[in-house]
């Protein structure tokens, strides 16, 4: 065995990898989410509700507050990494306003 092989890894390092797929996973849910609730209300076996747009509103923002986490302890790379997904964070609260907008529309239709 070489040197390189027998050096273990970083703890810090997979933690941060584990953070990195939560947040990842956290970004990618939300729009999933979101449009089967709305489909769902399209074909009229979910009810109009402003719950659901705030649920999911909130899963952008838990992936912003770990991301800050990541932000604080990275480098270069991560800081990249972490203005993505603000970025990202922010077309999906824009996409949860949008959905919530949808939302208030069908209940409007509803009520006549």
């Amino acid at each position: 065995m070489s040197a390189q092989e027998q050096q273990p890894q970083p703890v810090g390092l997979e933690w941060r990898q584990r953070r990195a797929v939560l947040v990842i996973l956290l970004l990618g849910a939300q729009p999933v989410l979101s449009l089967a609730y709305l489909l769902g209300m399209r074909w009229y076996w979910l009810p109009p509700s402003f719950v659901a747009p705030v649920l999911l509103g909130i899963l952008p923002l838990v992936a912003g507050a770990v991301a800050v986490g990541l932000l604080r302890q990275g480098g270069q790379r991560m800081r990249i990494a972490a203005t993505a997904v603000f970025l990202v964070c922010a077309a999906e609260l824009g996409w949860s306003v949008l959905v919530a907008a949808m939302v208030g529309f069908a209940m409007a239709l509803r009520s006549g």
